[in-house]
C-alpha cells in the first residue's frame, strides 16, 4: 500500500480506526461522505475509484484529500455557505410580508376567483 502518511502500519491503522469512530458518531451526511473519502484514501483507493464510490467529482475528492493532508480532520470541516445574493432589499421583503398578511387579493389589484360555492 503506497501511502504518504506513514510507512508505519500501526499509525495508519490508528488513523483508520479514528476515522471509523468519527463516522459512527456523525449525523451530518455531507461530513460522513468527506470522512469516507479519506478512509478510502487511507485504505489505498485511487481518487478516480473513490469518486465513483461516493458519487463525487474526482477533483472534489482531491480537494478533500489535500485539505486533510494540510490540516487533518479540521481540513474537512465545512465552511459557511453564503448562498445566492438577495434579490430584494430588507424593506422590500418587509413590504411583501405586510401586504401578504394584511391585505386581500382584491385590495392589491388581483381579481377574486369566486367559485359561487359561497354566497
Amino acid at each position: 500500500m503506497d501511502n504518504i502518511y506513514s510507512n508505519n502500519t500501526l499509525e495508519l491503522n490508528e488513523k483508520i480506526n479514528e476515522l471509523k469512530s468519527i463516522m459512527k458518531e456523525t449525523k451530518n451526511v455531507r461530513m460522513y461522505k468527506r470522512y469516507l473519502v479519506i478512509l478510502r484514501h487511507l485504505e489505498g483507493a485511487s481518487n478516480v475509484d473513490i469518486a465513483k464510490m461516493v458519487s463525487l467529482d474526482q477533483h472534489t475528492v482531491g480537494d478533500y484529500i489535500k485539505n486533510y493532508k494540510a490540516k487533518g480532520l479540521l481540513g474537512l470541516v465545512m465552511k459557511h455557505s453564503t448562498g445566492a445574493p438577495r434579490k430584494l432589499s430588507k424593506d422590500q421583503e418587509a413590504m411583501i410580508v405586510e401586504i401578504v398578511t394584511n391585505k386581500t387579493p382584491d385590495e392589491v389589484g388581483f381579481e377574486s376567483r369566486k367559485t359561487g360555492l359561497l354566497k
